[in-house]
């Protein structure tokens, strides 16, 4: 009797024919053996994969890509709440990234120094070709963002 694994694993086959063989079973027993055998390798594979996360070290993580109260029509956070939540987490760093603007870079810094949080002070730019007095129609207009750190 072949084995379900002869196409992709050769080696598991073998090795599944030969126990039977040893056993003495076959027909329906052999496929729960082998069904069993699977079952088991397929738990063994995603027990690795879907193991639970350990938190970061303080080192490890700091938000680079943040928008505040000041990036108009995108951030509603509020430069101090941003702040006591990267301090309440343990996190080393923080980045002020809003757009086009740098209306809260002083607000931001103070909060953050006052937390023991290292500021990063940055901008989302926009990149596009041509000049920016350049107006072309809405299908053609091609804004790329570029964090600026």
């Amino acid at each position: 009797m072949g084995s379900v694994y002869s196409k992709n694993c050769p080696s598991q086959s073998s090795l599944l024919d030969a126990s039977e063989h040893r056993a003495g079973t076959s027909g329906s027993a052999a496929y729960i053996s082998r069904l069993a055998w699977t079952v088991q390798a397929w738990q063994n594979a995603t027990s690795v994969i879907h193991q639970p996360r350990k938190p970061l070290p303080r080192e490890g993580f700091a938000h680079l890509h943040v928008h505040s109260e000041f990036s108009m029509l995108d951030g509603a956070a509020r430069v101090n709440d941003m702040v006591a939540a990267a301090a309440a987490d343990d996190q080393p760093a923080m980045a002020i990234t809003d757009h086009g603007v740098l209306y809260g870079v002083i607000d931001f810094y103070k909060a953050a120094t006052e937390a023991g949080i290292k500021p990063i002070i940055g901008m989302e730019a926009y990149v596009t070709p041509g000049s920016r007095f350049d107006r072309p129609p809405r299908r053609e207009d091609v804004r790329y963002h570029m964090t600026l750190l």
